[in-house]
């Protein structure tokens, strides 16, 4: 027997997967960053702050002119989206701790982890926050970022995930399912253990570089 968790906040409706904003409203998390090289730390912060009812999905929308950039969360949005969104080297997940931690608008605490990676994720999705993931392919020298929505566990182990549930920017999303990536984690690991990332069709090993959790 396995247990699937998945984290409250995320929901599935008929037109896909939701979560309930700052505001109240119910919209889609399954964004898609298209061809834009460095911008999945940026799209999987925006997927987390929605889960964590930090903010709506309107006020990311800075090509309308939304942002606010006189609020401490407008000015943060502005430079999210402004100076990495397009910025190929992306923005660091350490760099993006700091960043949410010094904006007072919001009331959540992040922490970028750098050992007892996969443990450390378990522990924040059973205390129902999702994990922003920082990857990198064996087979091509670049990092990428996920969004941890869930784990499942065996009940042969207890308190040992096998499997992690997630949120790949990169690829669009089945309206039938809540993620488009998992991560297969064997019974044994430490934080140099090789996973197998799984997106469709595409099975390639990664290594799990960071991660930043939420409180």
């Amino acid at each position: 027997m396995a247990t699937i968790t998945i984290i409250p906040s995320v929901r599935l409706y008929r037109t896909g997967v939701k979560t309930t904003q700052a505001d109240g409203s119910i919209k889609s998390i399954a964004l898609h960053q298209g061809s834009l090289d460095g911008a999945c730390a940026v799209y999987s912060t925006i997927i987390s702050l929605m889960c964590l009812q930090q903010i709506n999905i309107e006020d990311v929308n800075s090509y309308s002119g939304n942002v606010d950039k006189r609020s401490p969360k407008g000015k943060f949005l502005s430079k999210l989206l402004e100076q990495r969104g397009m910025n190929i080297s992306g923005w660091n997940l350490k760099t993006m701790a700091q960043e949410i931690n010094n904006t007072s608008d919001f009331n959540i605490k992040a922490t970028a982890i750098r050992k007892d990676y996969i443990d450390r994720i378990y522990d924040n999705i059973h205390q129902d926050n999702p994990a922003i993931l920082g990857i990198s392919f064996n087979s091509q020298n670049f990092g990428h970022a996920i969004v941890c929505i869930g784990v499942e566990e065996s009940d042969e182990y207890e308190d040992t995930p096998n499997k992690l549930f997630c949120i790949d920017p990169s690829y669009t999303m089945l309206n039938t399912s809540y993620w488009n990536c998992m991560i297969m984690i064997p019974k044994k690991y430490d934080d140099n253990t090789e996973l197998t990332y799984i997106v469709g069709d595409d099975i390639r090993k990664i290594m799990l570089d960071d991660a930043i959790v939420f409180e």
